[in-house]
């Protein structure tokens, strides 16, 4: 089906989504990765529609051509931009290889607003002078999955942590899945949340938190929960966890 003209975004076709890199007047631009995709592997063409977020508000843009800068795309209206039910915070022990890179790609597919991955006593990787590299490359993962789930914004990536500063440092809504203390079920706990304020989701490494974690975290208000009878690896657990607390919010409707 030809994609060029209004008529097209108004018969709800798929419209992709992208974030501007700059503004001048009735122009945002994108960035020259963004732009190849756009033209090279998507096979848009000046006068194609797509959605674009600027500075936190959606536009429906046509595509003009190139510029040095990358893309140039005329603002043809401002559109409202859906928000997140909730704002969920998820705190990911580190794990080994590729694992980061996957739980960074679905928790932002999953409505996650801010990602703190952390060091633990259990944690089988060790911080290292590499660790810069691999929190630029979890960004990168987390505005490409933003732009493919349409997300109203693209989530924050924190630098590598450690738990105990992690722990002095937050306050509020905590859960910590941690299948040996749990204190009530997963029912009663989501009942007692306000989805207007924070909620983090704690999930730790490979080896799982020492008991003295827990209770640090439980000091500051945190809540033990169990996720069904099974032991979820640690990339899983994070998921489930984001996908019931969505379904709780309202976000799956």
């Amino acid at each position: 089906m030809k994609k060029n003209g209004l008529a097209y975004y108004l018969k709800g076709e798929i419209m992709y989504r992208f974030f501007g890199e700059e503004r001048q007047e009735n122009h945002i631009f994108l960035n020259k990765e963004d732009s190849h995709h756009l033209m090279q592997v998507l096979r848009h063409n000046p006068g194609d529609l797509v959605e674009t977020i600027w500075n936190g508000e959606l536009f429906l843009c046509r595509i003009e051509g190139g510029d040095p800068r990358g893309l140039r795309l005329q603002i043809l209206e401002e559109k409202e931009i859906e928000q997140d039910e909730g704002t969920l915070i998820l705190c990911q022990g580190i794990g080994k290889g590729s694992k980061m890179d996957t739980v960074v790609q679905k928790a932002v597919e999953l409505g996650a607003s801010r990602i703190i991955p952390f060091f633990s006593i259990r944690s089988v990787v060790r911080p290292t002078d590499k660790d810069d590299k691999k929190t630029c490359r979890l960004r990168e993962i987390a505005r490409a999955a933003a732009m493919q789930s349409k997300s109203p914004r693209i989530p924050e990536v924190e630098d590598f942590q450690d738990l105990k500063q992690l722990t002095g440092k937050i306050s509020g809504q905590i859960l910590i899945a941690y299948e040996n203390q749990a204190q009530e079920s997963l029912y009663e706990v989501f009942q007692t949340l306000d989805k207007n304020k924070p909620v983090y989701l704690f999930i730790g490494p490979e080896g799982g938190f020492e008991e003295e974690e827990v209770e640090a975290l439980l000091q500051k208000g945190g809540k033990s929960i169990r996720l069904g009878q099974r032991i979820l690896r640690t990339e899983t657990a994070g998921m489930v966890l984001l996908t019931l607390l969505q379904y709780s919010f309202g976000g799956m409707e």
